[in-house]
């Protein structure tokens, strides 16, 4: 499965969605994250979204990206139809997805999430500078004197990853 999504070509999908319901976890987990790779298609939305509610957050941080790649057009939507997950790793997760599959449109539904569980920050902050690029070094730079240790850190990767303008903002501040 992960071949499948390693080659990225749609007709592998039907190869992916064939493990959707498996009693393996880490089958299941290895499908979604194959459909999340893979070109979208609404086909399997129903059965990813069964997923998406499963009642293992391992298995829900990785049904969380397939849905975003699938409902990319009509992601507000579903954010708001099922609302935030209560596992913090299925909301890094989710951040992660919503910077690869909708890039600078994910900006909306990124920033909110700068407000969440300490523990998910640094990943929105990732996120974010993958969804905007150099158009995320205020926001990581307004984050830069925060207490928490791992967010700094987040902060400082972000700004690291980011073209030469952003690295001399972040040493004049």
């Amino acid at each position: 499965l992960r071949g499948v999504g390693a080659i990225g070509v749609a007709e592998g999908g039907p190869i992916a969605a064939a493990h959707l319901d498996s009693a393996s976890p880490v089958l299941r987990r290895e499908a979604l994250l194959a459909l999340a790779a893979l070109p979208s298609t609404g086909r399997w939305r129903s059965r990813v979204i069964d997923n998406v509610g499963h009642p293992d957050p391992w298995i829900r941080s990785a049904a969380w990206p397939a849905l975003v790649r699938i409902d990319a057009e009509d992601v507000g939507i579903v954010l708001s139809t099922i609302g935030t997950d209560s596992d913090a790793g299925v909301r890094r997760a989710v951040a992660g997805a919503l910077a690869e599959s909708l890039g600078e449109r994910a900006a909306p539904f990124l920033l909110p999430m700068l407000k969440d569980d300490p523990r998910v920050v640094p990943a929105v902050l990732s996120a974010l500078v993958r969804a905007r690029g150099q158009d995320a070094a205020p926001t990581l730079l307004d984050h830069l004197q925060n207490p928490d240790m791992g967010i700094r850190a987040a902060v400082v990767e972000g700004l690291a990853s980011l073209e030469k303008g952003a690295g001399r903002a972040f040493t004049d501040a």
